[in-house]
């Protein structure tokens, strides 16, 4: 493996998969290290992993539009700073400084709310509305923050808070995706079908790839008689995840 480790491969290496057989440290200079590691993992371990990745596709597409923010973030960032050096007018610095600390704000904001969710991951969900208070009080308007109270109030069955929660979320942010199909998923635990259908259509519009929306679309289609069109959506779903295991049931049924 060369270059920088991704969160995807950090998840592969942690899970056990891959046995480390041998590996060499070399210091190229008072800087930089290299680090070569010969590896071995079993087929059987593959296949396992693979199950668990594929189960846990939103988790990680979640901490990969995380790291594409800190990207845009530090690359913003960066820009700003080289227009601070080159500016020559007071005024335009201030301007610029301005600038410069609002990305800052956001960058702490994100730096926070990653933390948030990967306390709620490990239901650690005290601490992790400590972390969204904090992201918050960085960036009041950061719709993520909303959305992930929304996700914490649902798990703990407080559906109106969690409608709540999206609804604040959206109004920052109408085309979060994920919001929208969250909201989809309470509209349904309320029984108001034809809300969900809305909030399922509008996601899939956004993201054609959302697979989970299909599945559950595909489910309020079964509870309208409607079955070939269920077919369809759970074909779809597992075109996009070939292991999507609510779509084999799905089409098992």
């Amino acid at each position: 493996m060369g270059g920088a480790l991704s969160k995807d491969v950090v998840y592969a290496v942690s899970s056990g998969i891959i046995k480390v057989d041998d590996k060499k440290v070399e210091w190229l200079n008072d800087k930089i290290v290299r680090v070569t590691i010969h590896a071995s993992m079993k087929e059987q371990d593959i296949n396992a992993y693979r199950q668990k990745y594929f189960s846990d596709d939103k988790t990680i597409l979640k901490y990969k539009k995380m790291q594409d923010e800190y990207s845009s973030l530090f690359n913003e960032n960066k820009r700003l700073n080289n227009e601070l050096m080159s500016a020559k007018d007071n005024n335009e610095k201030v301007l610029i400084n301005e600038k410069i600390k609002d990305k800052n704000q956001h960058y702490l904001g994100a730096i926070w709310f990653e933390r948030a969710y990967s306390q709620h991951i490990a239901g650690q969900d005290d601490e992790a509305f400590i972390s969204l208070d904090t992201s918050l009080s960085f960036v009041p308007d950061y719709s993520n923050a909303y959305g992930l109270y929304g996700s914490r109030y649902y798990d703990e069955g407080k559906l109106d808070l969690a409608l709540q929660s999206y609804q604040k979320a959206l109004q920052i942010s109408p085309n979060n995706t994920e919001v929208i199909y969250n909201e989809g998923l309470i509209y349904k635990t309320k029984k108001d079908l034809v809300m969900a259908m809305q909030c399922f259509n509008k996601a899939l519009e956004l993201d054609p790839y959302l697979g989970p929306a299909y599945n559950v679309r595909a489910s309020i289609y079964s509870l309208y008689n409607q079955p070939r069109k269920a077919i369809i959506d759970y074909q779809t779903a597992l075109k996009i995840n070939y292991l999507d295991y609510d779509a084999l049931v799905g089409m098992s049924m």
